[in-house]
């Protein structure tokens, strides 16, 4: 802690007191044990030096549940005495990322969520919560959400199975069809992300075999199976090197996980990682001449049959 000699030390460790039952609720032993751990502090504190912090906080305004047997005699920050006025639009905005957020069915963006808006609660005052619940109740009775949710329920499960495989962070098996085929394909995959394009899910990741991101929609996977083996890297360690000029090359937002660099006064060089190669191949076709895809060879050489496979339907 800097200029220590400018501020009062009792008032800093009442105000961490504070920062920290925002965060969890505490035993008298373990709020001890916070404050020993602290470089600042470095010292335990004692019983009677913590119940003068929290009657500090108390005659402050912030009203601190009493501890009890039920919750192991842990305190509780109840609400505090600085509160946040919300607007009706802002509660339906709140309600609607509950909503949208709950339609995903990723667990812990879920629990995510209910924890920032546990915590928001205490700086609330408690008109807001009553036009809160009777806000939610009356969407969800006209259901008038004005949000284009697709529906995912049907993936819900193996929502929730790939959620955790991303989580662990160990290779996976995959068994898809090939659209439009008959027959079936098996990869290893280390999974990254759960990604959602409109109404379809699809699990992100690298696939080690073959060096390359890959996206697998879950409409066409038939199994999965989890691997023993840990995963090393959940992308490609070679990324897709191209140019744009022109136009394009003043007005180019990049996409995430992609790296920008001026090439020359009229060129920028973008270097990505992340997105699945088909579809990268497609978004790069459509800038037509202004594009020049540099490393690697095997992408070069994919984009030139193509132009030449389209040349050859016009031909007559």
């Amino acid at each position: 802690m800097r200029n220590k000699s400018k501020i009062s030390f009792t008032a800093y460790k009442v105000l961490l007191l504070m920062k920290i039952l925002n965060e969890e609720n505490l035993n008298l032993h373990e709020i001890s044990q916070f404050f020993s751990n602290q470089k600042d502090v470095s010292t335990p504190l004692s019983k009677e030096v913590i119940l003068k912090y929290l009657n500090t906080l108390k005659a402050s305004g912030y009203k601190i549940s009493k501890p009890a047997s039920s919750n192991d005699y842990r305190y509780e920050l109840l609400k505090a005495p600085y509160l946040i006025n919300l607007s009706k639009d802002d509660l339906v905005t709140i309600i609607k990322l509950e909503y949208f957020i709950e339609n995903l069915f990723l667990k812990e963006l879920d629990n995510s969520l209910k924890n920032v808006l546990n915590k928001m609660d205490k700086f609330l005052p408690e008109e807001s919560g009553e036009h809160y619940a009777e806000i939610k109740e009356s969407l969800y009775e006209k259901n008038t959400f004005d949000l284009k949710i697709f529906d995912y329920s049907e993936y819900e499960e193996m929502i929730h199975k790939f959620e955790v495989y991303c989580a662990e962070a160990q290779r996976i098996q995959i068994t898809f069809k090939i659209p439009y085929e008959e027959s079936e394909k098996t990869i290893t995959l280390e999974p990254k992300e759960l990604n959602y394009k409109e109404n379809k899910v699809f699990i992100s990741g690298y696939n080690p075999y073959n060096n390359e991101h890959q996206d697998i929609n879950f409409q066409y996977i038939t199994g999965t199976k989890q691997l023993p083996t840990k995963s090393k890297n959940t992308r490609s360690s070679s990324p897709v090197i191209f140019k744009l000029k022109g136009r394009l090359a003043t007005t180019y937002t990049p996409y995430e996980g992609e790296k920008v660099d001026k090439d020359q006064d009229d060129y920028i060089k973008v270097s990505t990682y992340t997105e699945e190669k088909n579809n990268l191949l497609k978004r790069l076709l459509r800038y037509g001449d202004d594009c020049e895809i540099l490393y690697p060879i095997e992408i070069r050489e994919t984009i030139k049959e193509t132009i030449s496979k389209t040349l050859n339907n016009y031909k007559n």
